[in-house]
């Protein structure tokens, strides 16, 4: 699971080439969290200039930022907005102990196939 693969190098680098990943990948999802809406268009900007290598799905970028705030899309608006923002140790939490049966930041069952990591 690429949003898995995400969160695993957010929270735990294992070497320098990931630290300097986990950098760029905690600025890009403080920038949208500190919005208090985005479009996705802007989110795919940020992505390409922080690695234009990325070759991204739009639905993993969401479900991304879905595990670090509660986040809803404004269909009349075509806007992403952030309603709360969640601290770093719980989405680690949700995410990594296994004792949880249900996490909360489990991607959607259509864009399982088509994840990557992003940095």
């Amino acid at each position: 699971m690429r949003v898995a693969e995400n969160l695993a190098l957010y929270f735990n680098p294992i070497n320098d080439d990931d630290e300097t990943s986990s950098k760029k990948l905690r600025t890009f999802v403080n920038e949208f969290l500190s919005k208090s809406e985005f479009t996705i268009k802007e989110v795919q900007k940020k992505l390409k200039e922080l690695n234009p290598l990325a070759d991204f799905n739009k639905g993993v970028l969401i479900e991304l930022l879905k595990c670090f705030g509660e986040i809803t899309y404004d269909k009349r608006n075509k806007k992403h907005k952030v309603k709360l923002i969640y601290e770093d140790k719980l989405v680690k939490t949700q995410f990594f102990y296994k004792e949880i049966k249900k996490p909360s930041c489990v991607p959607n069952k259509e864009i399982v196939n088509k994840q990557y990591r992003l940095f």
